[in-house]
């Protein structure tokens, strides 16, 4: 893995900033142009967790390697909270394990990874972020951090969470996407922010995962259709899903590969809507 400083900030005391990227030419996937792209050419993620771009995996194999548009991975923690799935264990901090398949998946999607420091968990479920506030001594500076954050970058596109729901009702979920939305509005000229709208349910023993879009944004919705080849390549969105969950092993064992593999192909589906027009309509909010 190749690293190169993407972000130069001044005085990061309380963050630190991972930028992990590929050199190299870019593999040519192309795909219909996304509509929230238009005439954009760089997108930035922003994930609670490592594993977190999973979720809009096939998106990013379509902009980042087929537009080979600038993309970038903004993820706030490093995943200490989580399990460790890995047959022979992780040896080692799970935060440390975690931070390398954040790596990895960056090198994966051609694109620049920022890896911040806060306290896995650090969401309550209304989508505040206590915790994470008292790092930065408030709600303003933790804010203004994170505004900082994006602006170095100056993506055209950002793609984050709605905090109503959080995909998963994490409540990390929630707060990252509240804390994006709270950063752009202090921003002069902010990027064009978009909600990922995808809602998924998933059971355990054995795992099962449903996915579905929000009922009520009807016509403001709007679909990637995973199912669908990278023109000159057989793999479609949904492998390059199975790719990134393979390389996040540590949270997805086989059984979680194969619930995947077994998601009907009609909710095979990303859904995003833009940010303000989606604000506007009222969701069903995790309880």
């Amino acid at each position: 893995m190749i690293l190169r400083l993407a972000v130069t900030l001044m005085a990061v005391s309380m963050l630190t900033a991972m930028t992990v990227a590929a050199d190299g030419l870019r593999p040519r996937l192309a795909h219909p142009r996304l509509a929230f792209l238009e005439e954009a050419t760089s997108l930035m993620w922003v994930g609670a967790h490592p594993d977190d771009e999973v979720l809009v995996s096939p998106i990013l194999a379509s902009v980042c390697l087929g537009d080979a548009a600038v993309c970038s991975l903004l993820i706030l923690t490093r995943g200490e909270q989580g399990s460790c799935l890995l047959p022979a264990g992780c040896g080692v901090a799970l935060s440390t394990v975690r931070s390398g398949e954040a790596g990895r998946g960056s090198d994966l999607f051609q694109a620049d990874l920022i890896l911040q420091t806060l306290a896995d968990g650090g969401g309550r479920p209304d989508g505040s972020a206590p915790n994470w506030e008292a790092a930065f001594g408030g709600r303003e500076r933790l804010v203004a951090r994170f505004a900082t954050l994006i602006e170095a970058v100056a993506p055209e596109v950002v793609l984050t969470f709605d905090p109503r729901h959080g995909t998963t009702c994490h409540p990390d979920h929630r707060a990252t996407g509240q804390l994006v939305v709270d950063a752009l509005r202090t921003l002069a000229r902010p990027p064009r922010l978009f909600f990922l709208e995808t809602r998924a349910r998933v059971t355990l023993s054995p795992v099962r995962m449903e996915l579905h879009s929000p009922a009520p944004l009807g016509a403001l919705i709007r679909r990637f259709d995973a199912n669908r080849s990278l023109s000159g390549s057989t793999e479609t969105g949904w492998d390059w899903m199975l790719k990134s969950m393979r390389i996040h092993r540590s949270q997805f064992d086989d059984a979680w590969l194969r619930a995947v593999e077994q998601v009907p192909e009609a909710q095979r589906v990303v859904y995003y809507a833009s940010a303000e027009a989606a604000s506007a309509v009222t969701l069903d909010e995790c309880h």
